[in-house]
């Protein structure tokens, strides 16, 4: 990696930052003189920073230990976006799917860099950022020595190793969630679920008070004839020292969900008492899924041709688009779809298992990918709950936080620790696309739309220190009237509501792309909303929202 001081070039690039505060360390002052070529594109003499469509912006560009930081003057703020000196009002909700003008500063977190694409003209260097969250961003400098070392040092920094490397990132998604939804003690339990109470078959129990297992909580529900002791045992045979675990109980038939890690050449049939889970079905799901452990490729191929897509659409005509999207893109992107239904096609046999039959006991190599999509699903089919914000949250922090090891104690210590392994967010992409199915499938049936998933999405790439401001900014977006569902039959916020249970349709010709996601940045004429959602946006654009 190339090691030059920016600062020394301040005198050469410009002049219009010299009386503003030292630039931070490996930083370059740009020229903020602009040589306008037409409306739509400004070439700025220096740098042109593009945030979707928007027009370009100069200013400060630095490198931190976790993010891309790009800093612009106010009054030069003033000159490219109207209002731009107006603070942003805390209690106003803001559209995750619509940029907020740009007030002096914008961060591209290490973790949220998806791909890079670099390409030069005669007179320009640019970078094109993809980001996770299918955001893009574009930074364009005036060919020089500088430009062409703050271009290498973006391509050549390693933000997997980075973002691996700094124990101390804290996902903002996953902190609001552990901090708001805890279920730690008996009493987070019993505030949470409600459902366990008086139920004579299953039974609280903080077994792990001790630290036998480090990825569960002291406190987890299990069988009621399932003894502590005998616990231990199992915890001994399993991977990771888990055990089987009870997440879910459906009231009608009184069958179970249990989450548990696979054992040592042995089933969990063989390893417990006949009468302690009665009646049974144990399902191997990384027998069930192994046609899918390429999932991550196949997310990896995703993206890479959605930002394709992206890329194209700075130069193509939105007909064009559609063409070349129609003719190429489905063939190289199918096999995420077949993976979502897949997935639907099984959730819609264990649904029919616990209603029906029995208790459905998911086993897992290490309980943490596979088995955090199919239970929350499950319950999302069979819990009105589930179906409302906050239990849709309380459900989240249940399976993907405290149920899958993202923080827990030192063994024999009160201490909470980072665990080294997070929330996997291939994993969790597909769960959010595959509750987009059932909204589209299902519009009555939920209180959020698909673009809340969106800002969930958004949240799950920002490593940013937690902050009690970014909880309180993301509750107030929730009332954002395109993510409460207008459609909505259930009791909003109701932990009893009452509604019909949602269908699924599983064939690969109902599955529908996610293009508000994917496409995001596409010019809107060429997104595809879902029909209640077309509504929601034309009477937000028609009420000045968005």
């Amino acid at each position: 990696m190339p090691n030059f001081n920016l600062s020394s070039k301040l005198n050469n690039i410009g002049s219009f930052y010299r009386n503003r505060k030292k630039p931070r360390s490996q930083s370059i002052n740009i020229n903020p003189c602009a040589n306008v070529v037409d409306a739509d594109s400004p070439s700025i003499d220096g740098a042109m920073f593009f945030l979707s469509s928007s027009n370009g912006l100069c200013g400060n560009l630095s490198f931190g230990k976790k993010s891309i930081l790009f800093e612009f003057g106010r009054d030069l703020g003033e000159s490219h976006s109207a209002n731009s000196s107006i603070p942003l009002d805390p209690t106003e909700p803001k559209c995750p799917i619509k940029e907020e003008p740009v007030r002096n500063s914008y961060a591209i977190d290490f973790l949220n860099i998806g791909d890079i694409y670099a390409e030069q003209s005669t007179d320009h260097l640019s970078i094109t950022i993809f980001c996770q969250n299918f955001k893009h961003v574009k930074i364009s400098l005036k060919q020089s020595e500088i430009a062409s070392a703050i271009i290498d040092k973006i391509k050549t920094i390693s933000f997997d190793n980075m973002v691996q490397s700094n124990v101390e990132s804290r996902i903002c998604l996953w902190e609001y969630l552990y901090q708001n939804y805890p279920y730690r003690q008996n009493s987070d339990w019993v505030e949470q679920e409600k459902w366990y109470i008086s139920n004579f078959k299953i039974r609280l129990t903080n077994f792990n008070e001790i630290g036998t297992c480090n990825s569960l909580p002291d406190t987890i529900i299990v069988p009621r004839d399932l003894q502590d002791h005998m616990l231990d045992r199992l915890a001994s045979l399993s991977v990771g020292n888990r055990v089987p675990l009870i997440t879910f109980l459906y009231r009608k038939s009184s069958h179970m969900i249990v989450r548990c890690s696979s054992f040592r050449e042995q089933n969990l049939q063989d390893l417990v008492p006949r009468s302690t889970i009665t009646p049974l079905r144990e399902l191997s799901i990384d027998a069930i899924f192994a046609e899918l452990n390429d999932i991550e490729k196949q997310y990896s191929r995703l993206r890479k041709h959605c930002f394709a897509v992206t890329k194209q659409s700075d130069h193509l005509s939105t007909a064009n688009q559609e063409n070349e999207h129609e003719s190429k893109f489905w063939s190289k992107c199918s096999h995420w779809l077949y993976a979502l239904s897949k997935v639907l096609r099984f959730v819609t046999t264990l649904v029919n298992i616990v209603k029906h039959e029995a208790t459905a006991a998911l086993t897992e190599s290490n309980d943490n990918r596979w088995n955090c999509v199919l239970s929350s699903l499950v319950q999302i089919v069979l819990d009105p709950h589930r179906r409302t914000v906050a239990g849709f949250e309380s459900l989240l922090s249940k399976e993907w936080i405290y149920l899958s090891g993202y923080k827990s104690r030192s063994p024999g210590s009160n201490r909470v620790r980072q665990v080294n392994h997070l929330p996997n967010s291939t994993f969790f992409i597909l769960f959010l696309d595959c509750v987009h199915q059932l909204i589209a499938q299902n519009p009555r049936s939920f209180e959020f739309t698909t673009i809340y998933l969106i800002s969930l999405v958004d949240m799950q790439f920002t490593t940013d220190s937690f902050k009690r401001e970014a909880a309180k900014r993301f509750e107030v977006n929730k009332a954002h009237s395109l993510i409460c569902n207008p459609l909505y039959t259930g009791s909003r916020g109701s932990t009893t509501a009452d509604s019909d249970e949602p269908q699924i349709n599983a064939h690969i010709t109902q599955i529908r792309f996610f293009y508000l996601l994917f496409f995001r940045h596409i010019k809107s004429d060429t997104l595809k909303f879902l029909p209640a959602e077309s509504v929601l946006w034309n009477e937000a654009l028609r009420r000045s929202l968005v």
